[in-house]
């Protein structure tokens, strides 16, 4: 079932980012498709934040911390990804 769940997340996100990436295709379909993958790694980076407030809340500073630091280095990173992209154009 996990194998089944990545593949079929990974052909949705390939496509989805290909897509999204091409300018032959209609900007009524990109900007959704974009729209979407901002959304979906926006849940993902504040979701990762506010998983890491309430651990801090909980059990402890320091195990709330590294939550905090894994989602600010998934936002770091994709945001040098965007950067560098537009800079190669």
């Amino acid at each position: 079932m996990d194998m089944l769940l990545e593949f079929i997340m990974e052909l949705v996100m390939e496509g989805t980012v290909y897509t999204a990436q091409n300018k032959k295709v209609s900007l009524w379909i990109r900007i959704p498709l974009i729209l979407v993958l901002v959304l979906f790694f926006g849940f993902i980076i504040i979701g990762c934040f506010l998983v890491g407030v309430a651990i801090m809340r909980a059990e402890g500073f320091f195990k709330g911390l590294t939550m905090i630091a894994i989602s600010l280095f998934i936002l770091f990173g994709i945001l040098k990804q965007v950067y560098d992209y537009r800079k190669g154009q």
